[in-house]
């Protein structure tokens, strides 16, 4: 009798559905299909209904037309109907659901759903965590040529989660990612080279790799970038350069940039010396980073304090001011 209801439902569901697409402006010829069972016509008004572009933007809609075509085996509406399990939109946040969607889907050899499975499997989210599973999902997509997945094979490797670490295999699936244009992995590629691991070290071949990630935005390649500047690895030493790559990371919240910044504000290389400029990012730094780190930055800011006349702490709680009304 349960399962009767269920169906039930879902039989009824479209004529529900239909009476409010019309309403609503759906293509007649398209919901003609979806009503009549079309899978392909179900996703797109699903995808309509979530993109709230052709129509108002109504998860609970997208999420009954995904499931009709989900339930026809179509790979993209599972994919499609776990995301929003994942996220809770138009149903309840469901990790579990979303894993079994997923896994429907990259058994279908769904390049996506195979790296979303294993992400969850990696994170034990909705799914026991096993990272050979994780690997082995992982390998499925990064065989098909997705970025993420190779990247975060590489990963995997690197560490030795769930397969036999290996520093070379990490390289070589960081560098299929980077060649993509995928800025973690170009930023985890551009490491390798700096300490050697897997690869030769090559300090040129680190900045370039780093200057890829870091014009991408990519801030822990920005900091890396600017502290090759600084140093004179790779690249000319420059300060001005190193400057304007920590500005960049700094201004994204990471810690060490500001850190970094705020050093060189204090020593004016590279830009204009500021007391109050390096204060209020050593201030940013020590809220942000831990141990002994933190006290480097907690030191920094109080030598620099002594330093600041009336005027400069005006300036300086000005800074601050307006920082917060930003956020």
């Amino acid at each position: 009798m349960r399962r009767a209801c269920i169906v039930i439902g879902l039989l009824l569901t479209p004529l529900v559905c239909a009476a409010a697409a019309r309403s609503n402006g759906i293509d007649p010829d398209l919901l003609a299909r979806a009503n009549s069972g079309d899978a392909e016509a179900q996703r797109a008004i699903a995808l309509a209904y979530e993109q709230g572009d052709a129509l108002p933007r109504d998860y609970a809609q997208a999420a009954t037309w995904l499931r009709l075509a989900a339930a026809q085996g179509n790979a993209l509406a599972e994919f499609d109907l776990a995301m929003l399990y994942r996220h809770g939109q138009g149903v309840p946040h469901d990790d579990t659901m979303a894993a079994a969607l997923y896994l429907q889907a990259a058994d279908q050899n769904l390049a996506a759903a195979q790296f979303n499975i294993g992400l969850l499997c990696e994170r034990g989210e909705g799914i026991p965590q096993d990272y050979a599973q994780a690997a082995r999902w992982y390998r499925k997509a990064a065989d098909q040529g997705l970025a993420e997945a190779e990247n975060d094979l590489g990963a995997l490797y690197e560490h030795g989660l769930g397969l036999q670490q290996n520093d070379a295999t990490a390289a070589e699936w960081y560098l299929k990612a980077a060649q993509q244009g995928m800025a973690e992995a170009q930023f985890n590629l551009a490491v390798r080279y700096t300490a050697g691991r897997g690869v030769a070290q090559d300090n040129q071949l680190a900045a370039e790799w780093f200057s890829k990630a870091a014009a991408q935005g990519f801030a822990r390649a920005q900091n890396d970038l600017g502290a090759m500047y600084e140093r004179g690895l790779g690249v000319s030493r420059d300060d001005t350069s190193a400057a304007q790559w920590y500005a960049k990371a700094a201004a994204q919240g990471h810690a060490g940039a500001q850190f970094n910044l705020g050093r060189l504000y204090a020593s004016g290389r590279g830009v204009a010396q500021s007391n109050v400029e390096a204060c209020f990012w050593m201030n940013l730094a020590a809220g942000h980073l831990t141990g002994a780190a933190r006290d480097r930055a907690e030191k920094s800011r109080a030598d620099l304090e002594k330093k600041l006349t009336a005027a400069d702490f005006a300036v300086l709680g000005e800074r601050m001011r307006q920082l917060i009304a930003v956020r």
